[in-house]
């Protein structure tokens, strides 16, 4: 009798051991994705009570990047957003129904431990009713929903899914639009648990995904991709500051904000140019976009917020009267590029303090420097908390210090290139700035892990991407763009012009500045 209880003492132990392994190689399992421009993973919905909790474990070398996205179906544009920003952990959330009262937009910073070491770390968000618990590792924030009678982020019927490292194309509304355009995350993340329906708090199962990965391995490596390397001289596999990342058939290259394009971005990329006559504008608004169907009128809710904050377009033209070049920002705190009388002048208002202006010349000469001479042009600008940096070409570089108190991010809900619509007509005034005459082939805008290549998404068509376009854009660099206007003189009332026939045979527009 005593033997045999030990042999089936012994057969409980070795069932207990099994269901111990296979428990572990359950919960070691991760989703490993590689951060190409389209990877994403989908889950159920998170089916929310009054007590709600979602945690995950994740490793990754990027320092910006979203990990975690999901929404109410832009019904009450609440969301939820994890992301890395600047090496550190951003929390965005709303929670709460507009009719009650209007619930505010919280962002929680955790900067003391930052993520992009290649090492594991541990997330939880527990909610419970007005009381929100997040933690990062041995980090800890502790947040109250104060003034608030509901803490629900939507109906499960209209929530979207949980997105897991990028959101894919087919999402068409989303509370927070322009994190569609975000930098995907390139890592592996593990035991990610919420509650579903109707199984209650559990492990879900993956519903969708694309950019997914066997292993982690790291082909970017040297001494991984010098098999891939045909040039032995040749360190990095990606040519032209070519973005690497891992697939599963070795190493990619992103050249989608490059002038190349090809495997390793090693072909010169023909380029997109854009031409405009004074009556066309390409650019977004947020709080004037189909998707906001509750017509939102909070600007920092719908905004994307960062520390930092980069733009970049080259221009060509020889239009020498006042025109707008581009603006940008909130309406607190935005920046505008202009062009006066042939003379590039940039003008940054940030919050409360005074408006600083930014005159590009000549260092040495101090003299002003023309930029009507139909050239291409190319300018960067870096907006941060305390400061503005101007770049143009080789020849000016300028940072100017600017710092508020009260100011803890850099907002942006509105980016407009080449004029602006009725809405932001305030921003360029009639009287003396004109809408921009001459061609673009660069306007790249660049918060965090928020990305933009304006021109490629406004040459997508309607209804495909958040970019708005006004009039009758032409995808090249026409001649009659950089043509200067015809000015007419009439010196007594006797005077007159003959113009050719107008044969329009619906509808057309006749643009025309009168100076008495």
């Amino acid at each position: 009798m005593l033997k045999i209880f030990i042999v089936a003492q012994n057969n409980y132990l070795v069932t207990f051991f099994i269901l111990i392994i296979m428990m572990s190689i359950s919960s070691i399992k991760s989703l490993i994705l590689s951060g190409g421009r389209e990877s994403f993973a989908r889950y159920p919905k998170w089916a929310q009570t009054f007590e709600n909790e979602i945690k995950f474990e994740f490793k990754t070398h990027q320092s910006n990047a979203i990990i975690l996205y999901t929404d109410d179906g832009a019904i009450n544009h609440n969301f939820l957003i994890i992301s890395i920003l600047e090496s550190y952990i951003l929390v965005e959330f709303r929670i709460g129904e507009i009719e009650i009262i209007p619930p505010k937009r919280h962002n929680i910073y955790l900067s003391e431990t930052k993520v992009d070491d290649g090492k594991w770390h541990y997330f939880t968000l527990f909610q419970a009713w007005e009381n929100i618990k997040i933690q990062l590792d041995d980090e800890i924030v502790f947040c109250l929903l104060d003034k608030q009678k509901s803490f629900m982020l939507g109906n499960i019927r209209t929530n979207s899914d949980i997105f897991v490292g990028g959101i894919p194309k087919d999402v068409e509304k989303l509370s927070a639009p322009l994190r569609r355009y975000s930098k995907r995350f390139a890592g592996l993340i593990r035991n990610l648990m919420y509650r579903i329906y109707p199984q209650g708090m559990a492990a879900p199962l993956m519903i969708d995904s694309f950019g997914t990965r066997k292993t982690d391995d790291n082909y970017c490596l040297k001494e991984h991709n010098s098999k891939h390397i045909k040039a032995k001289d040749e360190n990095n596999f990606c040519l032209n500051s070519g973005l690497c990342y891992s697939a599963n058939n070795g190493p990619r290259c992103d050249c989608f904000y490059l002038d190349y394009e090809g495997r390793r971005c090693e072909n010169k990329k023909p380029s997109t140019e854009v031409s405009f006559f004074g009556n066309e504008w390409i650019g977004y608004d947020n709080l004037n976009n189909e998707g906001n169907n509750n017509g939102i009128n909070d600007e920092e809710l719908l905004a994307v917020l960062s520390h930092r904050e980069i733009y970049n377009i080259s221009f060509r033209t020889n239009f020498s009267k006042n025109s707008l070049l581009f603006v940008a920002g909130d309406s607190k705190s935005n920046f505008k590029l202009t062009i006066e009388n042939g003379e590039l002048l940039a003008a940054h208002q940030l919050a409360e303090t005074d408006k600083r202006l930014i005159r590009v010349q000549d260092r040495n000469q101090r003299l002003p420097l023309h930029f009507d001479n139909n050239l291409w042009h190319s300018v960067c600008v870096v907006r941060e908390l305390n400061s503005i940096r101007l770049i143009v070409d080789d020849i000016f570089d300028q940072k100017v210090l600017q710092f508020t108190l009260r100011l803890k991010w850099i907002g942006n809900s509105f980016f407009f290139v080449g004029g602006v619509p009725q809405s932001l007509r305030h921003l360029m005034p009639s009287e003396h700035l004109l809408p921009f005459r001459g061609c673009l082939k660069k306007i790249i805008f660049q918060s965090g892990p928020v990305e933009l290549n304006l021109i490629q998404l406004a040459d997508q068509g309607f209804g495909q991407s958040n970019v708005q376009t006004f009039g009758d854009l032409t995808f090249s660099c026409m001649p009659s763009a950089q043509n200067a206007p015809l000015i007419f003189s009439f010196n007594n009332g006797n005077n007159y012009t003959k113009l050719p026939p107008w044969r329009s045979p619906s509808r057309g527009t006749l643009v025309s500045n009168i100076n008495p």
